[in-house]
């Protein structure tokens, strides 16, 4: 009978243990304000910042997902990031209008925003891109990619995403 209440016991620690780390796994994904010394953005739910991946001037986002197609199976199915150009703004917004399709772009938030779409081999991304210079010698591109396939479902976050982009003074 003692092995019965052990065992009983035993799996009710397991049951517990597995509905906390279920939880805290969720709570990775929610919305949250995120603040360095350097930049603050905004990020929505579905995505997460995976640990060391958040630092004065880098910066890695991922969705959950991967893509559905059999091309797409081991790409996310959205990923941003932070680049840091050691020049102006003029140049970097020329270069990606040039190698892009269907290029929208307009001001935000103290900074650029475009919009465009890419091809790499059998796969097609949109991409949101927010630029934000402290002058003429250092830019901050921050980035959001997205699979073609999963644009209805993340259009808007990157968008979000992107727009609330923005250096801390």
């Amino acid at each position: 009978m003692e092995i019965w209440i052990i065992g009983g016991a035993i799996v009710a620690l397991m049951v517990y243990t597995s509905t906390r780390i279920k939880k805290r796994a969720a709570e990775a994904y929610s919305r949250e304000e995120v603040e360095t010394p350097t930049y603050s953005f905004t990020k929505p739910e579905g995505f997460i910042c995976p640990a060391g991946q958040l630092g004065p001037e880098t910066v890695f986002l991922r969705s959950q997902g991967y893509g559905e197609t059999e091309a797409s199976e081991t790409v996310l199915q959205a990923e941003g990031g932070l680049t840091v150009h050691l020049r102006g703004q003029s140049g970097i917004i020329e270069e990606l209008s040039s190698s892009g399709e269907n290029v929208e772009k307009h001001l935000s938030n103290g900074g650029t925003v475009l919009r465009r779409e890419i091809k790499e081999g059998p796969l097609s991304f949109v991409e949101f891109h927010k630029l934000v210079g402290d002058g003429a010698s250092k830019t901050y591109e921050f980035k959001v990619r997205v699979l073609r396939e999963h644009l209805d479902q993340f259009e808007e976050k990157a968008s979000e995403l992107t727009s609330s982009f923005r250096l801390n003074a």
